[in-house]
């Protein structure tokens, strides 16, 4: 089987000591900060309220939870107190209690959570600051930028008033129905008046909370401007003069409390795509309004093409002090184009991590983690806290899918390859890091049918012949949510696995009527025993 505290703002000073205050802490931060690997956790601003029970609602649930998912390996915590509205009782935007008289009243468990939190006076944010405090890891605020989650099914806690007033300022004006995800319906930053509405949040959490970075979550959701902004990549220059601007808040802030205040933008996988989408990261490094770029796949499948050497190489040229994080959605892998992530096995996870290692990735964030368990995977993040933790990952199988770009603008590729018919030759890639200690390799593919006859002989990889072939059952490697009717291990000799690029020719099947629905390079780990 395949396994599977407060601290309040310094007085007023004059400017030019603050700006000499900040210079000084600027050099100062970073040069310790450079020393210490970075483990950033991103939390769902979900996930706190709708998991306290029942009398719980209050300071000290809040600070259970924290304990939950906080548990010694993270040197960042990442806090999100928002999505299209506010989790928390916000003088600039509304809160997602709110009542609109436009919209179905649909309050969700976590949404009612909050609004009693915030009717006994408990700052859920600041609870979750002051344990950062106490425990010794750095607490950031992280700002969704243009949230749709649930906007197109007119319900309450999923729409503002703003947005409501202002269907001229949508990514397509006027339209108001769609799906419950439709880019759409998004924000298009464009317009001044989207910019200086995110710019009053971006102000007002700043001010409201004293923390030691800001991420603008430029994914949640990524379409930022309209589809011929994306086309000819006028987008850039919007979403440009707003990191400007937000640069400068941030700036007068950190100036004022004698602080240095990083930012983090989490953006595309692709450069190209990224700037595409208008969030233009690398001409951010090069302007010093960034600190750190956290490439990360949407959220449909983690991109096991995401090129860190290309980012890490445009990222040192234009600014060498900006740190690039290896992101991680665990969302999972989505495979056969179904939208729902189907989670993440632990040897695709330490897949994913070899190749950010091998690249030099040294700095990580995590994303959508919500099973805090003890498993040797989640225990890596939270406990481990991935520091000095490339021996285990080699230590473990790996598995390298074959997947997608799930973050695109309007005419890019997602390079989807799969499902595949197999009556014409299939060339995929698949890229790894090193091969390393391992024992064994195989190919794992699984099909909508019976495996076909012949399988055998007609794949290779790297020009290769496969030495052998063996049923198995889907669920033995893949997660509960597929349609395979069967799937197989074909195993080669691991002398035809390189390092890096990979190419895998499967087919022609002559009269093959079955799809192949995923495909994944496997790497038996050197000392694990049994047959793929």
């Amino acid at each position: 089987m395949i396994s599977k505290k407060r601290y309040l703002p310094r007085p007023g000073k004059s400017r030019l000591l603050c700006a000499c205050v900040l210079a000084f802490c600027s050099v100062s931060a970073a040069a310790d900060e450079s020393k210490v690997p970075i483990v950033a956790l991103n939390q769902d601003l979900t996930q706190m309220p709708v998991s306290l029970a029942k009398g719980e609602e209050n300071a000290a649930g809040v600070r259970k939870y924290f304990n939950s998912v906080c548990k010694g390996g993270l040197t960042h915590f990442l806090i999100n107190p928002n999505g299209h509205n506010t989790a928390y009782a916000s003088e600039v935007w509304d809160p997602v209690w709110h009542h609109d008289d436009r919209l179905k009243d649909q309050p969700l468990k976590q949404f009612d959570n909050l609004r009693v939190l915030h009717e006994d006076g408990v700052d859920w944010v600041q609870v979750m600051i002051d344990a950062c405090r106490e425990q010794g890891v750095s607490p950031w605020i992280s700002m969704r930028m243009n949230d749709i989650h649930r906007i197109g099914d007119g319900v309450n806690w999923a729409n503002s008033k703003f947005w409501l007033d202002h269907p001229e300022l949508r990514r397509k004006p006027g339209k108001l129905k769609g799906g419950s995800f439709d880019s759409e319906l998004a924000f298009d930053f464009t317009y001044k008046e989207v910019r200086d509405h995110a710019l009053a949040l971006v102000r007002e959490m700043l001010e409201k909370w004293d923390v030691d970075g800001f991420e603008f979550d430029w994914l949640r959701f990524p379409h930022h401007v309209n589809d011929a902004a994306e086309q000819d990549h006028t987008g850039c220059a919007a979403l440009t003069e707003f990191m400007r601007e937000a640069k400068k808040i941030v700036d007068e802030i950190a100036a004022r409390r004698g602080k240095r205040l990083l930012v983090c933008v989490r953006v595309a996988a692709m450069p190209e795509a990224a700037v595409g989408l208008g969030t233009d990261a690398v001409q951010w490094a090069k302007e010093g309004l960034v600190d750190w770029v956290a490439p990360c796949n949407f959220f449909t499948t983690a991109d096991f093409a995401l090129p860190y050497p290309e980012w890490k190489a445009k990222l040192t040229a234009a600014n060498p002090n900006v740190r690039l994080l290896g992101a991680f959605d665990f969302a999972g892998v989505s495979r056969e184009n179904i939208w729902i992530p189907q989670g993440v096995t632990q040897a695709e996870f330490c897949g994913y991590l070899e190749r950010m290692y091998a690249a030099g990735v040294v700095d990580f964030e995590t994303f959508n983690l919500f099973n805090y368990s003890e498993s040797p995977m989640c225990r890596f993040v939270q406990i481990d806290g991935m520091r000095n933790g490339e021996r285990w990952v080699r230590s473990q199988d790996r598995a390298y899918p074959v997947t997608f770009h799930d973050a695109v603008p309007k005419g890019f590729s997602e390079d989807r390859r799969l499902p595949a018919k197999l009556d014409q030759p299939l060339d995929l890639e698949i890229g790894i890091g090193r091969v390393g200690d391992s024992s064994a390799a195989a190919l794992l593919l699984a099909f909508d049918g019976a495996i076909p006859s012949g399988l055998k002989d007609a794949v290779t990889v790297n020009g290769i012949a496969a030495t052998g072939i063996r049923s198995l059952p889907p669920k033995s490697w893949m997660l509960s949510i597929h349609s395979a009717k069967s799937s197989c291990g074909v195993r080669f000799p691991l002398s035809a696995i390189r390092d890096g690029q990979n190419l895998i020719r499967i087919g022609p099947l002559e009269g093959c009527g079955v799809r192949l629905l995923t495909c994944e390079l496997f790497l038996r780990a050197g000392e694990t025993k049994g047959e793929i």
